[in-house]
């Protein structure tokens, strides 16, 4: 019974320390600070390429996506995903964060901001370009 128990806690110490030096899907929390004193949205996405459009449709629909993707004046958000996971698929180059205005996607049909492209900023940040900013992007 005693080595019963001595090969338990041996084996449960080796599975709790896991392998070193491997990664098991690291999430990044990146954060966003409004410092100004207008709500805005925040619409994030990957792209292959830079300077991609806007969608085509509203992913505004239904308040549930406005306040989720909702800053505050002069707050903070902090979105908890596993961008860097992402950055490491073949397919996505950039992250693209576009702030609008809190008025005008609630005022404003989807196809004008689009086609007059009504934002506050727009960023198309590499991996590095997050890393060297400390995954923390500023508005304005």
């Amino acid at each position: 019974m005693k080595k019963m128990k001595i090969l338990f806690i041996a084996v449960m110490s080796l599975i709790l320390m896991g392998c070193p030096g491997q990664d098991f899907g690291t999430t990044i929390d990146l954060n966003v600070h409004n410092k100004s004193d207008d709500d805005i949205i925040a619409l994030r996405s990957f792209h292959s390429e830079t300077n991609a459009d806007l969608p085509m449709s509203n992913p505004y629909i239904g308040n549930s996506q406005i306040v989720q993707d909702l800053i505050g004046g002069n707050s903070s958000e902090i979105f908890p995903e596993a961008y860097r996971e992402l950055f490491e698929m073949d397919s996505f180059n950039f992250f693209v964060i576009t702030f609008f205005s809190k008025d005008t996607v609630e005022q404003v049909p989807w196809e004008r901001i689009r086609n007059e492209n009504l934002i506050l900023r727009r960023y198309d940040l590499t991996l590095e370009d997050l890393e060297v900013l400390d995954w923390t992007i500023e508005y304005p």
